[in-house]
Order: structure tokens, then sequence, then C-alpha cells
């Protein structure tokens, strides 16, 4: 039977063209069919083949390290033996001869010029100043040492005083009587000190009678028992709401 523009071949045994085969094919196919087919065969061939590499690694190891000291030893001429000797570059040493280094000169300690002390000033040290004298008190807070023995005072149109007994009595009744022409109507604000420490009363619009028509205003409280035998002037301020503000100073309680 003709091939495509010629004669056909000689046929082989199996019926295909008679080709030459190579020798390697049938091994290549062996260990592929065992390859693909047989566990124990590919467990068996990657454990020599692994083996075979950590000869090789091993093998290679050990001729690098042989030429390694082989350079090793050109290059320092050999090693010596404790009798022998040694080129550094600058002549042959002895085994037991020391290496010469370069030294360092030997640090001279710096001098210091001889200073005299500066002489004293003379001038005195300054002195602390004096505090504030016993009348130098806030305006609004309780009043300054020795006291005042009055129960009435005011300022800025504004007139105030104390009832029914000058110097208040503790835990007794009292009244703080306002006038402040002009402002009938207006609304108070109105904090009264009885003592040095936290004995006060505070009178807000709230709690506080407004200024009547004629601009008067009375306040009654408690005398605080914390304002006992105090000895500070009652202090704290009277301020008109939209008018004048004035502070309070009257004699202490007894």
């Amino acid at each position: 039977m003709a091939g495509f523009g010629g004669p056909a071949g000689p046929m082989g045994p199996m019926g295909g063209p008679n080709q030459r085969r190579n020798p390697l094919d049938p091994i290549i196919y062996n260990f592929q069919h065992r390859w693909e087919t047989d566990r124990q065969f590919r467990a068996a061939f990657s454990a020599i083949t692994a083996v075979i590499t950590v000869v090789l690694l091993c093998a290679c190891v050990g001729v690098a390290s042989t030429l390694a000291t082989s350079a090793i030893a050109s290059a320092t001429g050999g090693s010596s033996s404790s009798g022998g000797s040694l080129d550094t570059g600058t002549g042959h040493l002895s085994g037991n001869q020391p290496i010469p280094t370069n030294t360092v000169a030997p640090w001279n300690a710096p001098s210091f010029p001889q200073a005299s002390p500066n002489p004293n000033s003379q001038t005195p040290p300054p002195s602390p100043s004096a505090g504030p004298s016993p009348t130098d008190t806030p305006a609004g807070g309780p009043g300054p040492i020795p006291t005042v023995t009055t129960c009435g005072g005011g300022g800025s149109g504004i007139t105030y005083s104390f009832s029914p007994s000058c110097p208040l009595v503790h835990s007794q009744p009292g009244t703080l009587s306002i006038h402040v022409p002009g402002y009938a109507g207006h609304s108070l604000n109105i904090l009264i000190e009885f003592n040095i420490s936290n004995c006060t009363l505070d009178f807000t619009p709230a709690n506080t009678p407004p200024l009547d028509g004629s601009g008067r205003a009375n306040i009654g409280f408690t005398v605080p028992a914390c304002g006992a035998n105090s000895q500070y002037d009652i202090g704290g301020m009277i301020n008109v709401s939209g008018g004048p503000t004035t502070g309070i100073n009257a004699a202490p309680v007894q």
C-alpha cells in the first residue's frame, strides 16, 4: 500500500513500520510502568535517591573543606608549631614571639590655670516683703481684726442694717433691712458671712422678696450657730439686679 507520495515501508512484528528502536526505550517504559503501578517501588526508589543525595552532599562538603584548608595554608605559608615561624608581612616571627601592634602614646593630663574667686560684693541679701496687714481683707468677706461695733452701713446708694440687737446673737432671729431708693421692684442677691470658715447664708431672687414701692426690703433669718463668738466681722454683699452692689461689714456674732 502506497503512502503519501511513495511506497510503504516494511512492516514490523506489531504491524507498524519496521523502525529502529532506541535500546533505552524498554528501560524507560519498565521504569514508568513500575512507578505508576507499584507503590513499594516508588518508596524504595525515593529512599535510594535520598541516600545518594546525602552522600553526594557530604562528598561536596569534604572536597570544599579540603580546598579551603589548602587555600588558607597557602595564604599563611603553612601552619607552624611552637618552634616554627609566621610571616606577618613585616618579617618572620617565631612561634612564641608576640605580633607587633601600634600603640598610643601616653595621654598627658591637661592642666588648668589657677583662678582666684570673685570678691564679695558686700551687697546684703534681699529681705522678704512684709505680708498684708490685718485690715487688707477682700471686699465682701468677713471683716478685719479689730472688729467694728456697728450693725449697719452702705455704699453705692444702698443702706442696710441688722436688727433686733447689735451685735447679733447666734441661734437667735435676725433681720437685714435694705433701702435702695429708685429701684422699686428690683430683685436682690444677698450673701451674709458670719465667720471666716464656711458659715454663710445665701439669698437669691427665688427665695428673697424684691424691693417694695419705696425701694425697701426686710430679710428675716436665724443667726447660724457656727457664727457664735466669732473673731471676725460679719461680711458679705448686697446686689440689686440691674443696679448697684455694696459690701457688708457689721459687728461679729456673739
